[in-house]
């Protein structure tokens, strides 16, 4: 129980991380959706949005353990399609913007979606369930990541504005 515990809040904060780290550019997002020419332009930035929404929806519903196979099928067939397209857009690519400015998580993302939804489909077959004990502490855990990204990103920040107040 405690190792679905764990794979749980790992899977959770992967969905958090990567809406999070798109919410930072939504912009180049948006285009990025765009490029891969397989909606209508116009509708870029609904499927921006409906995209984010989803990656956030899956990670809540892996942080709480929602009991049922919605989480599994809803992540794999998110991973699969965001596979699938950047695997039409150009075959072997390299790296994506999935993760913002976090470049050592763009890179390989077909290898890496496929290997995260095998991850959530044989962790879905090997342990089913959970408790509201273990979503509590799964909460605990996930949170702390959380702080930690903040604490990350803040830092970057600072750094950022210490170098453009050098340059003045």
């Amino acid at each position: 129980m405690v190792i679905q515990s764990i794979i749980h809040v790992l899977i959770a904060f992967f969905f958090f991380l990567a809406c999070y780290m798109k919410m930072q550019n939504i912009s180049e997002f948006k285009y990025e959706i765009m490029t891969y020419n397989v909606i209508p332009r116009r509708l870029a930035p609904l499927a921006a949005y409906l995209f984010l929404a989803l990656e956030w929806v899956i990670a809540g519903l892996f942080l709480f353990h929602n009991k049922g196979p919605l989480k599994e099928v809803l992540a794999v067939g998110l991973l699969l399609l965001f596979a699938l397209v950047l695997h039409i857009k150009k075959s072997g690519v390299q790296s994506c913007t999935c993760f913002g400015e976090l470049s050592w998580l763009n890179r390989r993302p077909i290898a890496r979606n496929t290997t995260a939804a095998a991850v959530i489909l044989l962790n879905a077959a090997v342990v089913p369930g959970g408790s509201f004990l273990s979503a509590v502490e799964s909460s605990f855990v996930f949170l702390s990541f959380v702080l930690i990204l903040f604490l990350v990103q803040a830092r970057s920040n600072h750094q950022q504005l210490k170098g453009v107040k050098a340059i003045e």
